[in-house]
């Protein structure tokens, strides 16, 4: 899916997908030989998960009066196979040996840096595991003519093919929908 325009955002939506990774290492903790090392670890991971969302927050927030009229009656699929590489690039860096040493620190940032790239090559920053907690889904529609796009929406597919929904643009192909006020 070709995306152009706000890419700053896009990034910082990406950030806000692997959060998932930052709370797992957190609550695993590391095991450094000094206890402070230990407790400013798990105050970074879990500083990068709360940090990550305010991206989305402001954007939606900004977005909230950008409502879109969007014409669904095309092809709509779930986007159930991104979970697949999303899932694997989750649980990559929770599968590496514990921290316990700042040598190893190298081969923990290589490794959530290549889970970033993977997202960002594959264009997956709008996965993302809350969305789900939440009661969302994720559908991608791909009209005839033009480049397809991801709606964020708590109703089913029947219901997104057979009405126009109204959404606020998050960034040029992605869309949460929002009920009418």
């Amino acid at each position: 899916m070709a995306e152009k325009g706000l890419k700053i955002l896009r990034f910082l939506l990406l950030i806000s997908s692997v959060s998932p990774v930052f709370a797992l290492l957190a609550i695993k903790g590391s095991d450094f030989e000094t206890g402070t090392y230990n407790t400013i670890y798990t105050y970074i991971m879990w500083g990068i998960v709360v940090v990550s969302f305010l991206p989305l927050i402001l954007r939606c927030y900004i977005a909230k009066d950008e409502k879109i009229r969007l014409s669904t009656n095309t092809n709509i699929t779930p986007c159930v196979e991104e979970y697949s590489t999303y899932i694997l690039s989750i649980a990559l860096p929770l599968c590496q040996n514990d921290l316990t040493s700042t040598s190893q620190l190298p081969f923990f940032v290589a490794t959530i840096v290549f889970v970033i790239i993977v997202f960002y090559i594959f264009n997956l920053y709008y996965l993302n595991i809350f969305f789900y907690i939440f009661g969302y889904k994720l559908y991608k529609v791909t009209p005839q003519n033009t480049h397809s796009y991801v709606i964020i929406s708590k109703k089913e597919i029947q219901e997104i093919q057979s009405n126009d929904i109204i959404a606020v643009r998050l960034t040029n192909s992605l869309f949460w929908e929002k009920e009418l006020d």
